[in-house]
């Protein structure tokens, strides 16, 4: 009986742990999507600018945005990479929530189902004491 309550304690922590776990990777998965956001924001500043800035020549403005452009758009494949790992690994974690806590749950009634065994030993023992002592 000791076994199944700490199995259920056990798998229990295990829950919680992998609900933080779960809970900060979905806190972080939005923080990057801000990330990419921002780059694509970044890449419509770019384009705006370029056309306002009168000091340098053209060619000069082309190329800078053109490199600025190509920097934003690497970096923001690095983050849709990384946000599709990030998806991929979080649904394989709720996965294995959902399996934890049915396995958590399967083991609280098994402990239930032996306590009250053990509850129904104890009363035949004690009628049967009884029984025993009116004899």
């Amino acid at each position: 009986m000791k076994l199944l309550s700490d199995k259920v304690d056990k798998l229990s922590h295990v829950l919680i742990k992998e609900t933080s776990m779960m809970n900060n990777q979905e806190e972080t998965l939005k923080s990057e999507e801000k990330g990419a956001e921002k780059i694509l924001t970044n890449i419509e500043d770019i384009k705006r600018k370029s056309s306002a800035s009168e000091k340098k020549c053209l060619e000069d403005q082309l190329r800078d945005a053109k490199a600025a452009v190509r920097d934003a758009e690497s970096g923001l494949k690095q983050l849709a990479t990384k946000i599709k790992h990030s998806k991929k690994e979080l649904k394989e974690k709720k996965a294995l929530l959902v399996s934890k806590h049915d396995e958590a749950i399967a083991a609280e009634n098994e402990l239930k189902t032996r306590i009250k065994d053990l509850d129904g030993i104890k009363v035949g023992e004690q009628q049967h004491r009884h029984h025993s002592a009116l004899t």
